[in-house]
This record gives C-alpha cells, sequence and structure tokens, in this order.
C-alpha cells in the first residue's frame, strides 16, 4: 500500500468504527477525572488563536467622590483603575504507532484492525486526559514552566490566617504579571478547620461562601458575561466522607436505603465532586504547612480553561517514521491554559492535620 493509502484507510477506519470498539477499558488510574470531566468540559473558552491570554482586571474605585455646596470649586485628580493580567498557553501532545507488518493489520478484516486502531488512539486520548488530572491537582512548582498552573496556583491556601489571604503559592513572588502587594483585592479566600462539625467546618464553608459572594450594584459584564455564585466544591474521598455523614448526621427522615443519598449531597445547592488526585499530592500552604482534606470553592463564572479551538485533542493524520518505513505515527496535541479572573470569587478550606 502506498503511504496515501494507509492514511486514509486508518484515518477513515477511525472515523467509522469509533463507537464500535469491542474491549472492555480497566487501565485508566482514577475513579473520576474531575478537571476533564468537571473544570474543562463546563468552563472551557476557546479562542480561534493568540500565543496566550491577556485580561483586564479594574481593581480600584474612584476616591474622588465629594459633597459639595453651591458655587463651590473643585481639584480634579485621576487614579489608575486598570491592571493586567497574562498567561501563556502551554502545549501538551501524545502520540501512538503501529507498523503495518502487524498481524492485525494484516488479517483483512476491518473491525479487527479496528478494534486495535480505536484502542491505541483511545488510550492515547486517555493519557493526554490522565496528564491533565496529574498537573491539575499537583503543588505548584516554579521549575515547571513547561506546564498549565494547576488549581492550587489560583486558589492559594494560607494554614494560620483566615480571609482574602490566599496570595502567592509556595515559592512563587508573581501571579499571572499582577503585584498582589499594590493589587492585594486580587487575592482568595481562605480558612482552616480542625473538625468536621456544625460548628467548625460546616460555619466556616457558610462563611466562606458569604465572604466571596461580590454582587455588583450595577451590570458588568465579566470575563463570561455576568458574574453569578456559581460553585463547584471539589474534595478528597476523606471531604467527601466527611459531607456524607455530616449530612446523614442532620438528617432526621433518611430512607432505609443507607447511603442512598451520598450523590445528591450538596451545599447550598453546589456540587461535592470527588478529586482522587488530591489523595496522592501533598500541597502546601503559602508558608509551607501541609494541607490535608482540602475544599476548593471554584466558581464556574471566574475560572477558566482556555483553549485554542483548532488544537482540542487535535489528531493528526498518520506520519511516516523517517527511520523505519513501516512504521506509523499518530500524534494528539492540546494547547491549553487555567486561568482566574477573580481570584476573590474562590476559595479553599483545609486541615492542618490528618485527621486519619
Amino acid at each position: 500500500m502506498l503511504v496515501s493509502e494507509i492514511q486514509d484507510m486508518v484515518t477513515g477506519t477511525l472515523d467509522v468504527y469509533w463507537k464500535k470498539g469491542r474491549f472492555t477499558q480497566i487501565a485508566t488510574d482514577f475513579q473520576r477525572y474531575a478537571f476533564y470531566g468537571h473544570l474543562m468540559q463546563e468552563n472551557r473558552l476557546s479562542f480561534d488563536s493568540g500565543i496566550g491570554i491577556t485580561h483586564t482586571l479594574m481593581d480600584k474605585l474612584s476616591e474622588t467622590s465629594e459633597w459639595v455646596g453651591l458655587f463651590e470649586g473643585g481639584t480634579i485628580s485621576f487614579t489608575d483603575l486598570l491592571v493586567q493580567m497574562n498567561v501563556d498557553y502551554k502545549h501538551l501532545r501524545n502520540h501512538w504507532p503501529f507498523d503495518i507488518k502487524e498481524k492485525w493489520f494484516q488479517s483483512g478484516s476491518d473491525e479487527k484492525v479496528a478494534d486495535v486502531l480505536r484502542a491505541r488512539d483511545q488510550a492515547c486520548t486517555f493519557g493526554l486526559i490522565q496528564e491533565l488530572e496529574n498537573t491539575a491537582w499537583k503543588k505548584p512548582d516554579t521549575s515547571l514552566t513547561k506546564e498549565m498552573f494547576p488549581v492550587p496556583f489560583w486558589i492559594v491556601w494560607h494554614a494560620t490566617s483566615t480571609g482574602f489571604t490566599g496570595k502567592y503559592p509556595n515559592g512563587f513572588s508573581s501571579l499571572a504579571g499582577v503585584d498582589l502587594d499594590n493589587h492585594p483585592t486580587f487575592q482568595n479566600y481562605s480558612d482552616f478547620y480542625a473538625a468536621v462539625s456544625r460548628n467548625d467546618l460546616l460555619r466556616k464553608m457558610r462563611l466562606l461562601h458569604m465572604k466571596t459572594d461580590f454582587r455588583s450594584p450595577l451590570e458588568v459584564n465579566e470575563f463570561r458575561g455576568v458574574v453569578g455564585q456559581n460553585f463547584r466544591i471539589y474534595t478528597t474521598d476523606r471531604g467527601m466522607l466527611n459531607m456524607w455523614e455530616l449530612a446523614e448526621d442532620r438528617n432526621e427522615s433518611l430512607a432505609w436505603d443507607i447511603g442512598s443519598q451520598d450523590n445528591q449531597t450538596t451545599f447550598k445547592g453546589n456540587q461535592l465532586i470527588h478529586v482522587p488526585k488530591l489523595e496522592e499530592d501533598l500541597i502546601v500552604s503559602e508558608d509551607g504547612t501541609a494541607m490535608f482534606d482540602p475544599y476548593y470553592f471554584i466558581n464556574r463564572e471566574t475560572f477558566h480553561v482556555v483553549v485554542l479551538s483548532q488544537d482540542f485533542m487535535r489528531r493528526s493524520e498518520p506520519m511516516n517514521d523517517r527511520n523505519d518505513p513501516d512504521t506509523f505515527v499518530n500524534w494528539k496535541f492540546l494547547t491549553t491554559q487555567t486561568m482566574c479572573t477573580n481570584r476573590r470569587s474562590n476559595g479553599v478550606l483545609a486541615n492542618t492535620s490528618d485527621l486519619g
């Protein structure tokens, strides 16, 4: 077969048989992929071009309002109200090969070929999703300049103080080009809890929800429409169990089906989402204190996953390997970045101790 014929055959087979694979997938590491399944699907913004994203923040108000008497003059003054944040796109890729001498390729069966091609292509996509999940919930690291910013880069925990104290991630001295000493309103809410109880964890969740609920007296268009409060709350295995058990303790009309209400547990109508990856990496606070069982309150209107529309899981045609004429390689590409345009509408609660 000619190279062009092999390329057409593989591309056509994947398109036709994409949903007809006959294998059971047991390769994924996590029970849930919260970043791809929720943040990237629900919070995705697409742009057609660009090497990065620039967004303007208004972080100051005019302070020149004054009460005056009749015929009273005044002094004109000006304050710079705006600051720009900048983030660069990051690029992720994966690939899968095949050799035309492989038995399945020579079998003459379209469905046999389709099964193998689809399995390899799907494994390639899963590999990208796995890497996204691994990156999204890890501890921020100044040396990882090729990777997208993880969630804890934007939503920073402070282990000893409550309020809008989420400043720079541990080890960082800048954040998206914004100097937080001069622009402190671009900091997220942070708090800590010691007990899973009504008077501690639940009370602080309510306070976080109230404190981050900024409502403008004017209708102002934001980066993605008008900002409301539309949270998803991301947490660990034990974080989920804590909420389910707290809900059970407060509910006097439980059904006979034990655990039947677990997946219906919400906080003020906001969905709780399980993030298995948060169990693996020990994320630290701004000052380096280890955090346990965090609750990341992510506002879907202000936390975005930005992608280049023509480079979202883009699949290349099979490319002939220069060193082996019988080997072909297929690539998948993703250009993306995370971005939070209003950090003070997001927050995090965590424990300084491992409650076991």
